[in-house]
């Protein structure tokens, strides 16, 4: 389990209506209208419809999308010491949204956003993974997922022309050492992967 520490300190509250506004403009810009139905009728009451769409429909930061995460598990476990199996199932169903937007991005060729995704999910759900009844599994899912997706961009830099290489080596080594440090101690659970990464990064810099 999670330090006392941990387990007691306080995490913003995250209002999901701020994303209202824009969610109004992206559901009227779909071809189908139902769903922008289904948002006026019932978003403004329905938590779990606002962060759902936010995370599908709104093109978010880094910082918008990790803000949104961590409100959504903030939201799911609520007043829990320990995170119950089917919290984490409903924060994985959550980050399985925000995985498709990474895929999206990824296949754009915005590889420092596609990463940010990736940073956002594991900085929401790490801190985490101790306090859960279940010795994390479902987050230790979640993770592994994140961190083969961050190795195999890496991998794929090692095989890219030189130039592209060393433009994205030097912005995702310090992206991903920025996201690592955000990490308190008693929050690291995955550090040697996170090492692991930063080192090859690291490596594929020609100075």
């Amino acid at each position: 389990m999670g330090s006392e520490k941990s387990k007691y300190r306080k995490i913003p509250i995250y209002d999901p209506e701020i994303h209202i506004p824009a969610l109004e403009k992206a559901l009227a810009a779909q071809p189908d209208k139902l769903l922008l139905e289904k948002f006026r009728e019932a978003g403004a009451d329905d938590a779990y419809l606002l962060y759902e769409l936010a995370a599908e429909f709104l093109p978010l930061t880094h910082q918008e999308t990790l803000a949104l995460l961590k409100g959504f598990v903030v939201w799911q476990i609520n007043d829990c010491y320990v995170i119950a199996e089917a919290m984490e199932e409903e924060i994985a169903a959550f980050t399985d949204l925000l995985m498709e937007r990474y895929k999206e991005l990824r296949n754009a060729g915005q590889l420092e956003e596609a990463v940010g995704v990736l940073g956002a999910i594991i900085l929401a759900v790490e801190p985490q993974y101790g306090n859960t009844a279940d010795e994390g599994i479902t987050f230790h899912g979640i993770l592994e997922e994140a961190f083969e997706e961050l190795d195999d961009i890496v991998a794929g830099l090692g095989k890219a022309e030189p130039l592209i290489q060393q433009l994205h080596a030097v912005t995702l080594h310090q992206q991903i050492r920025d996201y690592f440090e955000q990490l308190n101690p008693d929050e690291q659970f995955f550090e040697d992967r996170w090492e692991l990464l930063i080192a090859k990064l690291r490596a594929l810099i020609k100075y």
